[in-house]
């Protein structure tokens, strides 16, 4: 039976050590550990779709950063944190021209 076409949910594989299986219970696709290195996944928390590092293969359920409790999880979520203050207190000067002297 072939692999079902979809991005893939990776976990790691019980009966083979070194491998990453597809959480699908529809599909069949199972690769090496370097194969899956860099390739799209499925966050087996959420649901979102983010690129395996070395650092997520060390995990039997690999999570994107958003729900990843790594240092570098953390540090994602305190950016996102920023860049949204950042974008919304932009958004609300564009908003309201009539404060700009220069309009």
């Amino acid at each position: 039976m072939s692999s079902l076409k979809h991005v893939h949910t990776y976990v790691k594989y019980k009966k083979r050590s070194g491998y990453f299986r597809c959480a699908d219970s529809h599909c069949t696709h199972i690769l090496d550990k370097e194969a899956v290195l860099g390739k799209a996944s499925l966050c087996t928390s959420c649901g979102k779709e983010f690129i395996l590092s070395r650092e997520d293969l060390k995990r039997v359920k690999p999570r994107c950063l958003e729900c990843s409790n790594t240092a570098r999880g953390k540090v994602f979520r305190a950016t996102q944190v920023i860049q949204k203050k950042l974008v919304g207190s932009v958004e609300d000067k564009i908003k309201d021209p009539s404060d700009d002297p220069w309009f």
